[in-house]
């Protein structure tokens, strides 16, 4: 344990100095599960305001990864850093009150609850009364703050193109409008770092058009989107850089262009005798 907080101290130290530093550095990020590395001595760096992607085939660690960021697991070794602060340790919650939300590949939101509930219910961690008076309505409960984040909610809603829904029990939903309600319980967190998880998984080809636009415009309102996902149309059309893993490693970086043209990529996703990973 010595050995890793000296190393991590010194990568604190050596990032002071960097005049335009990545909203998230990843120092040798390493989980081990029984003697198996999911994700293996990686380094990563992504860049504020972008849209970074992370791919590679199934059981290659992208999921892990993601994981490692939100808290959901802690790393074997290797340091975690958001905004130049160091995040090991850090349970999932106060990472989202840092200003990192996300998205899961299974969908997790309230089913019982209506729609607008459930974004009101996300919005918690941005309130000074807190989730608990929110939901049983305790007399200390700013009716002001209240009404403020009924009216995010409404907002957010409208933004993901749900608003017509908000009084729907979350359950009865459709799936694509499911994961843009959970798109939208991300945004109500207020996040500077937004992790999806395949975000457009099992959605036909016009949710997927709406969800790539809706990340186009996520981005373009200063937030930074970090996300993983299998289709390569979607990756490569609104991605800025990609990252490439394999069996736990990085094993390519760069712009799209680059990436579809990788040797190494393509073997990984197609074998030797394909041309292009799309």
């Amino acid at each position: 344990m010595e050995v890793v907080a000296r190393e991590i101290l010194a990568w604190e130290i050596e990032m002071s100095f960097e005049p335009a530093r990545p909203i998230l550095e990843i120092h040798k990020g390493t989980k081990t599960f029984g003697g198996f590395n999911a994700v293996n001595n990686l380094d990563l760096k992504v860049q504020r305001e972008t849209i970074h992607a992370i791919i590679g085939p199934n059981g290659s660690g992208k999921t892990t990864l993601i994981n490692l960021v939100s808290g959901l697991l802690q790393p074997t070794s290797g340091g975690f850093f958001f905004k130049g602060k160091n995040l090991n340790g850090l349970r999932a919650d106060r990472r989202t009150a840092m200003g990192i939300s996300r998205t899961f590949q299974n969908i997790r939101i309230f089913g019982q609850m209506s729609v607008l509930e459930n974004v009101m219910v996300a919005r918690h961690c941005r309130t000074k009364s807190g989730l608990r008076s929110l939901l049983f309505k305790l007399p200390f409960t700013s009716l002001k703050e209240e009404v403020e984040i009924r009216e995010r909610a409404e907002e957010i809603l409208k933004f993901v193109g749900i608003a017509h829904r908000k009084d729907l029990k979350a359950s009865g939903l459709p799936y694509g409008e499911q994961r843009l309600l959970e798109l939208g319980q991300a945004l109500a967190t207020a996040p500077e770092l937004l992790l999806l998880d395949e975000p457009v998984a099992g959605m036909n080809p016009k949710e997927k058009d709406d969800v790539k636009h809706l990340i186009q415009k996520i981005s373009k309102m200063g937030m930074t989107v970090l996300f993983i996902e299998h289709d390569m149309k979607v990756v490569m059309g609104i991605s800025e850089r990609i990252t490439v893993m394999n069996f736990g490693e990085k094993i390519a970086e760069g712009e799209p262009e680059e990436i579809q043209k990788n040797p190494g990529v393509i073997e990984a996703y197609l074998g030797k005798e394909h041309q292009s990973p799309c």
